[in-house]
């Protein structure tokens, strides 16, 4: 499938139906993110470098409005990175959701994100893997992200042994926001 067809493809089965579900894009990108009761989702659309032209890199990111960003001091920075969520993840964690709930593991650098190939694949299976992304989105990801509260994410951070200078900076934030 070529690029202009797989991207068709992601504004029908993918970014569609997900508007539908309140998720919404700022200033028309290609990620979609969704706000709640100061619970933030990202679907993050990732421009890497790659050597394979039209490869597609998403990552789902968690995160409560109350965190300062990696970047910045900011609470509300214009444009947030990766790292700026604590819960970088792919939909592959939430295959067995909700029997076996995604494992907490921040990586300062990234995660590395899902990567498709649409040049690789026939347009019968783009759009049972956008399908199935969808699903995962609907199905699993936001019951996940609604079950996320100030106190759960206070208490995972609190359990770490050796938590990184910005979770150590999160927990503080989480402390802040329940004081």
């Amino acid at each position: 499938m070529d690029k202009p067809a797989f991207e068709a493809a992601f504004e029908t089965l993918f970014a569609a139906p997900l508007e539908a579900a309140g998720f919404f894009r700022p200033r028309g990108g290609r990620s979609l993110f969704w706000r709640e009761d100061g619970r933030e989702l990202a679907i993050l659309r990732l421009t890497r470098k790659s050597p394979r032209a039209g490869e597609v890199n998403t990552l789902v990111c968690f995160r409560h409005s109350c965190l300062r960003a990696v970047s910045s001091d900011d609470r509300n920075p214009p444009r947030l990175i990766p790292a700026d969520y604590p819960w970088q993840l792919t939909f592959a964690d939430f295959d067995h959701w909700p029997h076996q709930p995604p494992v907490y593991q921040f990586r300062l650098n990234g995660r590395a994100p899902v990567r498709l190939h649409p040049g690789d694949m026939t347009e019968a299976e783009i759009h049972a893997r956008l399908r199935a992304w969808t699903g995962c989105i609907t199905h699993r990801v936001l019951p996940w992200a609604r079950t996320r509260t100030l106190t759960g994410e206070r208490d995972t951070l609190r359990a770490l042994p050796s938590p990184v200078w910005c979770e150590a900076r999160w927990l503080e934030d989480y402390e802040a926001a329940l004081s």
